[in-house]
Order: C-alpha cells, then structure tokens, then sequence
C-alpha cells in the first residue's frame, strides 16, 4: 500500500535509515570496518534513487527522509577511520544536481523529503570540510548553496523554505539535525583553524566555509542575504531567516564578527 504524507509508515522507514545511521558509532568503536561501510553505501545508494525517481517512490522518498539525516555521521566515521569511498564523488555530483532540480520545478510533492534533503545536505558538506581530509570542488559547494538560497525564500511551500534555510546554516557548520552534534567553535580559535588555502583562490576547499579566507568575501555576502531575508522577506520566511541566523550565532558562540552585516539597515535588531 503506498505510503501518503504524515502517515505512520514514513516515519517507520525514515526511523529505520536513522538507526541504521546511528549503529556506525558503535560499529567505528569496534572495530567493524565491513559492516559499516556497507551501511554508509546503502544509505548513499538509497539517496542516490530517490533522486532519480526509480522504484516506489513513496517507499524511496521514506526511507531517504531519514538517509538525509544519518549519512553525514556516516561519512564522518568513513573519513576518519580512513575508509576509502568513492561514492562520496558521486554523492556530492548527485546532490548538486538534485538541489538544482527543485529549485528549476518548484515542485511540492514530498515535502517533507525535500526539506530534509536540504538540511542533509548542507550537513554533509559541513562535515567534508570540517574534517580538513577531502576537498570539495569550490563551484559544488556555492551551486548547492545557490540552490539553498533560492528554495529558502520559496514563500508557497514552508517546509521547503525551512529546509532551504536550516541548509543554508547548516553548509556554514550549524549541524543541525546532526545525530551526534559536533563540538562548538570560535572564529579566534588558532587551533580550529588548521591549513587553509589562504587568501589564494584555489579550485578545491578544504577548511569550513567561515574560516576560509578565500571565502570570506563570498561567506559574508551570504549572511548579509540572510538579514536582509530576516528583515525584508516575506512574511512566511521571515522566521525562518531569523532562525539560521540564530544557529549561526549560537554554533561559533561568541566567534562571528557580524560588524560588516550591520551596515545593512534594520541589522541592529540582531
């Protein structure tokens, strides 16, 4: 019986990728490399279909729900144990080309799939880059973003916008929606900062977005749009504009120097 917005059964299948996500933790401490890897590939597999639409799509859209949600833990053990995955390329090529699918139809069918696609999303790059281990190509990162910004100020679909919104946050190291939260940071922090690119604009990153200094212009007009989204946006996706401002804040404590993004009018408030 195909499954239907909200039923019980989307949730039972999204819980199942998430516990099946949330087993690396214990299968990394143990020592099980095989059976870990093989979680992270079945959770990127299913990804990979739901975007491609093939098979039951309400069975597919389900179970990625909660995909979304556990691979970046996935990932992270992967990179840290050292286990090579070349599904991660292929992953990252996927996700740039879905994310621009839903911006291009505007689609609002599976709702809350997309909004976690979205949030997945943005965490999945945040854990690529905070690893310092695995360098993403610099067009994939700010076409995803680009993809972000747009579906965040969709005003007819606020789950959407949501999802588009907590990305957003969330490429920037937020973690929300992270099933182990990561630790908290300081911009002034000299020992999270590790090798950078500099100032030098190279084709590939690997260092988080806010403590790239080659990013930083890029960074900073991305926060400015943000504000301005909270100040002048529609009504609908105000709140949610303020919200990822508020993760930002509270992720890199007292770290952020937002002095550039008061030079917009209205930006005292935050």
């Amino acid at each position: 019986m195909p499954f239907k917005k909200f039923e019980e059964g989307t949730w039972t299948l999204a819980g199942l990728a998430i516990a099946l996500g949330s087993s690396v933790t214990a299968l990394e401490r143990i020592g099980l490399l095989e059976p870990l890897s093989k979680v992270t590939s079945l959770l990127i597999k299913v990804a990979d279909m739901s975007q491609k639409n093939d098979g039951n799509k309400d069975l597919l859209n389900s179970f990625a729900l909660g995909a979304y949600i556990s691979l970046p833990l996935c990932m992270k053990a992967c990179l840290r144990l050292q286990i090579p995955r070349e599904e991660f390329d292929s992953l990252i090529a996927d996700i740039q080309d879905y994310m621009i699918s839903v911006k291009s139809t505007g689609s609002s069918a599976f709702p809350e799939y997309k909004m976690a696609a979205c949030i997945g999303s943005g965490n999945v790059f945040s854990i690529l880059l905070s690893l310092r281990t695995y360098k993403l190509q610099r067009s994939s990162i700010f076409s995803v973003i680009e993809s972000l910004k747009s579906l965040a100020v969709c005003n007819n679909d606020e789950l959407l916008s949501l999802g588009g919104f907590v990305g957003l946050a969330n490429v920037l190291g937020a973690g929300t929606a992270l099933l182990i939260p990561e630790p908290k940071y300081r911009i002034d922090d000299s020992e999270s900062l590790g090798n950078m690119n500099g100032a030098v604009e190279s084709i590939n990153i690997c260092a988080p977005l806010l403590y790239e200094t080659s990013c930083k212009e890029y960074v900073q007009t991305l926060l400015q749009y943000i504000v301005s989204t909270a100040i002048k946006g529609f009504d609908r996706t105000k709140p949610n504009a303020w919200l990822t401002l508020a993760l930002i804040r509270r992720t890199f404590m007292k770290g952020i120097d937002m002095k550039d993004i008061y030079l917009i009018p209205g930006a005292s408030k935050l």
